[in-house]
């Protein structure tokens, strides 16, 4: 997206189409796959005679479409998209590949500026579930993670809420995986030792799904697979090494909670600012009023000037 000409940003917009690219500076024109179609006064060669009209197309970046995300890589000749995923690729298929119709943004993405080193944000993305323990420690005092003084993790501590298995790989690639049983027994009051893998899905679904599109997990993932998604789901957790999602179950004012799935980028602006970009997602299958319901309460906790992300 930028001018080969003098590095001017060609687009300015998020999505749309259009016949041609316009540079807003001299006026250079390209088309959509980003080749060169000409510039203002050809006749006197405003372009130049160094280089040909094909050699003046717009970089072209590697691509890779997963889960309905795209990835792209300026490393043309690099490893290939499934040895980037590595390991990690058969947790991220428990999320963004769970259902046949696949995922959805809900509306355009939130955007605001931190002053901050982007790596900082990183690191912070790469599965530290420790901080909650501290910087979220409202989520023990209220709605159904409120603790009682008699039961586990007595009091306003979160730390049990905490427990569960950190998964990593070699590329930098990282989940936090919850353990699901527990919160079967807080939120539904029954015993998941008691209860199939079924059961057990349907009785809590997937943050982002409803108990009427489990079925729908069957024919896409494995007997394996579909036991952690019951046991220890990945809820949080990192794409290398800018991406940071989001699979959990937020409270209500209801003392219910809500499935929320959100995807974070964190765009480098300057050595030390950076774009906080945040995308709320839902199953295409999900009924328009749960999607509705998940969007409100998604923006009220992790939107820009939610409760999580202001912490």
């Amino acid at each position: 997206n930028v001018c080969p000409h003098r590095g001017m940003k060609v687009s300015t917009l998020d999505a749309g189409n259009t016949q041609a690219h316009l540079c807003i500076y001299h006026g250079w024109a390209f088309k959509p796959n980003g080749d060169f179609i000409g510039a203002p006064a050809e006749k006197e060669c405003m372009h130049g005679k160094i280089r040909t009209k094909a050699e003046l197309g717009l970089q072209k970046a590697r691509v890779a479409v997963y889960g309905g995300l795209i990835f792209a890589t300026w490393n043309i000749d690099g490893p290939s998209f499934d040895e980037f995923l590595g390991d990690a690729k058969w947790y991220y298929d428990m999320l963004w590949c769970r259902t046949t119709k696949g995922m959805e943004v809900l509306g355009p993405p939130q955007r605001f500026m931190i002053r901050a080193n982007w790596k900082t944000a990183c690191e912070q993305g790469a599965s530290d579930g420790f901080h909650a323990v501290t910087l979220h420690r409202w989520l023990a005092e209220v709605c159904p993670y409120a603790k009682k003084p008699s039961t586990e993790g007595a009091g306003e501590d979160l730390t049990p809420e905490m427990y569960g298995v950190e998964v990593w790989t070699d590329h930098g690639h990282t989940m936090r995986c919850i353990d699901q049983n527990r919160k079967i027994r807080r939120l539904t009051g029954k015993d998941p030792s008691k209860m199939t893998v079924e059961e057990k899905l349907t009785v809590l679904p997937p943050p982002g799904l409803t108990p009427e599109m489990v079925p729908d997990l069957f024919k896409n993932l494995s007997k394996e697979q579909l036991a952690v998604l019951a046991s220890s789901p990945p809820q949080v957790g990192n794409f290398f090494p800018n991406g940071l999602f989001e699979f959990i179950y937020l409270p209500m004012a209801d003392g219910k909670v809500m499935g929320a799935m959100a995807l974070h980028a964190y765009v480098p602006m300057g050595p030390e600012k950076l774009m906080f970009m945040n995308w709320i997602l839902a199953e295409k299958d999900t009924p328009p009023e749960v999607k509705a319901q998940m969007l409100r309460v998604s923006c009220q906790l992790l939107g820009t000037s939610g409760m999580v992300e202001q912490d």
